[in-house]
């Protein structure tokens, strides 16, 4: 209940009103019964999930401005259209109540400050536990792309960009607690609530979640909401063949000049999915695996195709490509893989380093097919890497491809 907290004082005025008054504003009826369950509410800067028992008694969790509060106890009485809880803490409210049985309560005082609750049938904690991917958003802007793992030891796992904070993760590790369909984390930026819509086999792809918070962008807070689709936590990858379908492209930032990649010029301070993705579509590209320790990648250059047939080592979902076992002149490539639930889909995230290793190594590939460069000339190659290295500060790169 902190929210009331600022608006104390106005709500005991509020409440100072004649009997009469009172009797003529109140309803005869007991509600009582039909508290008992999880009730959660979601509002600007302010959220809070309350779970009521059968006794009257109530515990409160929930985030306001940046800050949590845990399994606050308390003890709950209405009285006709009359709400009292008191809590241990001693942030305690008494006011007007209004409630539609089974589906929601609101209280509130005189001045219209107004708190609604609704009631959650379900509690979600067991139903998230997965790895999620993000899918799709109204308001996100389109060039994030990140994975959530949720775990059932109450931490989660977040690998990804968000372009509000410029901030980049690989497995940043959050603390969450989940009451009905609230999701209260330590957060990004201090503690946080999102509300969960959970629905299962929602596509042929599989099941959604999606979050719906707050968030801060400097100057106000912001409405968001993003869907995730469930993927597998471990790697299903032996005989599956895949085809480029998508690339998206986040945190490009570099140098202000051209870098040569298999023949086309590109900038890294203008480069997006759009013109990525138009590149990768030139070339046909493919994946396959044909056992769990190899990958081969292919795809058309200059009318010819090139086929890397390189070892991989698989961690989880983090996969190694061992191009270095292939020829001196490569370098090893690490990204992390994640399949949705029936392998239709493979979604390829790859951070700086790895994008700079992969795409330099397309390079040396096509420019010794050319007869441009000698792969045994260390100078040369090396030199490759370095023009990339040197144009590239940053880049989040994924790829998504589907079955074949």
């Amino acid at each position: 209940m902190k929210f009331f907290r600022m608006w104390a004082i106005a709500l005991v005025a509020a409440l100072g009103f004649s009997s009469c008054e009172q009797e003529s504003n109140w309803i005869d009826v007991d509600y009582s019964n039909d508290l008992e369950g999880t009730w959660t509410c979601m509002k600007d800067g302010y959220a809070e999930a309350l779970v009521i028992s059968a006794d009257g008694s109530v515990v409160s969790a929930g985030v306001e401005d940046g800050e949590m509060w845990l399994g606050v106890k308390g003890t709950i009485k209405v009285a006709n259209n009359k709400m009292t809880m008191t809590f241990n803490d001693e942030d305690n409210f008494e006011g007007r109540f209004e409630m539609i049985g089974g589906m929601a309560f609101s209280i509130f005082n005189k001045e219209g400050d107004r708190l609604t609750y609704k009631y959650c049938a379900n509690d979600l904690s067991e139903e998230i536990v997965g790895m999620w991917v993000f899918n799709n958003s109204a308001t996100v802007k389109k060039e994030e792309m990140f994975i959530h793992t949720i775990e059932e030891n109450g931490t989660a796992l977040l690998t990804g960009f968000v372009s509000e904070t410029g901030d980049y993760f690989v497995q940043r590790k959050l603390d969450y607690i989940v009451v009905g369909d609230l999701y209260l984390t330590d957060g990004l930026n201090g503690a946080e609530a999102t509300q969960l819509t959970y629905t299962p086999n929602a596509t042929d792809l599989g099941d959604i979640l999606t979050m719906r918070g707050f968030y801060s962008n400097g100057e106000e807070n912001v409405e968001k909401s993003a869907s995730f689709l469930r993927v597998k936590q471990s790697l299903d990858l032996p005989g599956k063949g895949y085809e480029y379908i998508a690339t998206y492209v986040s945190n490009a930032k570099g140098k202000d000049v051209d870098i040569s990649m298999m023949g086309h010029n590109f900038n890294i301070t203008k480069l997006d999915g759009n013109k990525l993705d138009k590149f990768l579509r030139y070339l046909l590209f493919a994946v396959q695996f044909s056992d769990d320790s190899t990958i081969k990648y292919q795809y058309q250059y200059n009318g010819t195709s090139i086929v890397f047939d390189a070892p991989v080592v698989v961690r989880g979902n983090m996969v190694t490509i061992q191009m270095s076992t292939l020829e001196a002149a490569y370098r090893d490539i690490d990204m992390y893989m994640f399949q949705d639930a029936d392998g239709s889909q493979l979604h390829m995230f790859m951070p700086t380093y790895s994008f700079i290793n992969y795409f330099a190594n397309m390079d040396i590939a096509a420019q010794v097919a050319e007869g441009k460069l000698d792969k045994n000339d260390a100078d040369a190659v090396a030199a490759v890497f370095e023009r990339m290295d040197d144009a590239v500060d940053s880049i989040n790169l994924s790829f998504v491809f589907k079955a074949i």
